[in-house]
């Protein structure tokens, strides 16, 4: 989610930045005995500084480096073993750590298991990845290895979305891949990692982001280390610290509704949920209330006349948040969609146990009722921030924000904003395959984690209970 959100904050890429990936041709090998010499010198410059895994030494994370990275490290050969051949013996001139050399095999074996749908590729690929974990886990323990390094091979774990295929068994690798890294960062702490750069700062944000949507979205628990929480910046931290028991809130909640005599469990529930959201609103009220302006003003900063969308909410919902920068907005969508994925399951538990809302309190009640409906419009107010950027990773968040406002004017009959919300989305829909046909590769999983996320904010009779186990395709 490999988003998944947390995308927005770390990785933004100027056209400038991006690595231009060369057009495949045939590479005929005429007797697979070419050396290693000659199999490097297939690959120009700009492949090989992605082959060496190197990074920007500022607050700025190329997302092409990793995109364009096993497209242009695997051209197209006669045979896959020799494209294994052709694999390892790249991966062994390249420069870097043998950590690192690890990765970028283990890895490409496993583009070509998938690529090939050859079983014992798939199987050496398993193999190599792990003695990757072993190495990785060896490099978390000592004080001396490269701090870069572990980073980006952890990095590399989280952006594989091959899906792994042997017989009939099928995991999602990068669910696996993401759940091992984190796994490893819980595990060993930052004991001996002094994370000090902005890049590596934010290479681990991006992993703890990333998990945390995970688990959001298949509502299963979820734990870090807490001493690397205080690596973290720009708001990842504090959103953890205040919402990092809601997932397991989640996972309790689903399985609560499968017992019986279930009703104090619940109301357990709804108090945790509740003290969650009273604190999340006394710990970020600075992202509380944000100025709002009318369509007007937003022309003035850059608002196409085009834009009849804007127009026809600016009267819905009595204007717009004026525009934020980048990190604000963020802060903003983080607390309030965690917010009102909390509120959301409180009205979850009471529909689908009424018994429990007869031991709260009504202006308690009526309060959860009111405050999903303020979220919501926040969410859509926040849209003038979102629509102007052409990022991938700002149209999948504006999509996420109007499909979760969506399903909660849908429950509360708010006819009026639940159609803008339905033209606004098929709007963005529309502006998503443009973005996509300019042919701008990336690595944000943000879209396998919406339909979940969404699912997690859904309650009443739109909540269906058949879908409390998510499969992440």
């Amino acid at each position: 989610m490999s988003c998944v959100i947390a995308e927005v904050q770390t990785l933004t890429t100027t056209s400038a930045q991006r690595p231009k990936g060369r057009t495949r041709k045939s590479n005929k090998i005429d007797d697979g005995s070419l050396s290693r010499a000659r199999l490097a010198r297939r690959h120009d410059g700009g492949q090989k500084q992605l082959l060496c895994g190197t990074l920007p030494e500022h607050d700025v994370l190329d997302t092409q480096m990793f995109a364009v990275f096993y497209d242009n490290f695997l051209p197209p050969l006669l045979s896959p073993w020799r494209s294994v051949s052709y694999l390892a013996s790249v991966a062994g001139t390249v420069p870097g750590t043998p950590l690192l050399k690890s990765a970028k095999r283990a890895f490409g074996l496993v583009h070509l298991a998938q690529q090939s749908q050859n079983t014992a590729i798939l199987q050496e690929s398993r193999i190599s990845y792990g003695r990757l974990l072993g190495l990785l886990n060896y490099a978390l323990q000592c004080p001396d290895k490269e701090i870069r390094d572990i980073l980006v091979t952890m990095s590399l774990m989280t952006h594989m979305s091959n899906t792994m295929e042997l017989a009939a068994q099928k995991d999602v690798t990068w669910a696996v891949h993401l759940q091992a890294a984190q796994h490893l960062l819980m595990l060993q702490g930052p004991r001996h990692l002094q994370v000090e750069s902005a890049v590596d700062q934010g290479i681990v944000r991006h992993i703890c982001g990333n998990s945390f949507w995970l688990a959001i979205a298949n509502r299963r628990g979820w734990s870090i280390h807490r001493a690397w929480l205080k690596m973290q910046t720009k708001g990842w931290a504090d959103m953890l610290e205040v919402f990092h028991d809601l997932p397991t809130i989640l996972q309790d909640t689903d399985a609560t509704f499968a017992r019986e005599d279930n009703i104090g469990d619940l109301l357990k529930l709804v108090s945790r949920l509740h003290h969650t959201t009273k604190f999340a609103r006394s710990l970020f009220t600075t992202v509380q209330d944000r100025p709002i302006v009318g369509i007007s003003e937003l022309k003035k900063g850059g608002i196409k006349d085009k834009d009849r969308l804007l127009a026809a909410g600016s009267y819905i919902f009595s204007g717009w948040y004026a525009p934020m920068n980048q990190m604000d907005a963020l802060k903003f969508i983080l607390m309030t969609l965690l917010s009102l994925i909390t509120e959301c399951t409180i009205l979850r538990i009471w529909i689908m146990c009424p018994e429990t809302v007869m031991l709260i309190p009504s202006d308690l009640q009526r309060s959860i009722y009111q405050n999903s409906d303020r979220l919501a419009r926040r969410l859509c107010r926040i849209s003038p921030s979102l629509m102007q950027a052409d990022g991938i990773v700002s149209v999948l968040t504006l999509e996420l924000c109007l499909r979760m406002a969506y399903n909660v004017f849908e429950q509360q009959q708010a006819t009026a904003e639940r159609n803008w919300s339905s033209a606004a989305l098929s709007a963005t829909s529309k502006r998503l395959d443009l973005v996509r046909a300019n042919g701008v590769p990336t690595l944000c999983k943000l879209e396998q984690v919406i339909p979940g996320i969404v699912e997690a904010g859904r309650y009443g009779s739109a909540f269906d209970l058949r879908a409390l186990t998510l499969s992440i395709a």
